[in-house]
């Protein structure tokens, strides 16, 4: 089964909102993204998400410790899955243009 994620891949982020408990990223097929999460940014050097606007996801990977979304140009967002990474019940909520959402607990 693939990643519930990798939808995304070929979208473009639209618009980045920043919240006390998390962060929603929207894509340009108006899906969203909510990573409530720790994560870190890497971004040719640079750690402000909002230069995440603009780029495009290219590539997920997922393991039993992160979930890692690669976007072009240069740019990478690692979302911690380990217990220690948790603020709240949900490590991450998808919501699709149509469709159900998913979501990471």
């Amino acid at each position: 089964m693939k990643n519930a994620l990798e939808i995304l891949t070929g979208k473009r982020v639209v618009h980045i909102s920043e919240y006390d408990a998390h962060i929603q990223i929207q894509f340009d097929d108006n899906s969203t993204l909510d990573v409530f999460n720790r994560f870190k940014l890497t971004i040719e050097g640079n750690h402000d998400i909002g230069h995440l606007v603009g780029r495009i996801v290219k590539k997920f990977e997922c393991d039993k410790r992160k979930i890692e979304i690669q976007f072009w140009p240069t740019a990478r967002l690692v979302i911690g899955i380990e217990n220690s990474d948790y603020n709240g019940p949900e490590a991450l909520v998808f919501v699709p243009e149509s469709g159900s959402t998913v979501v990471w607990n």
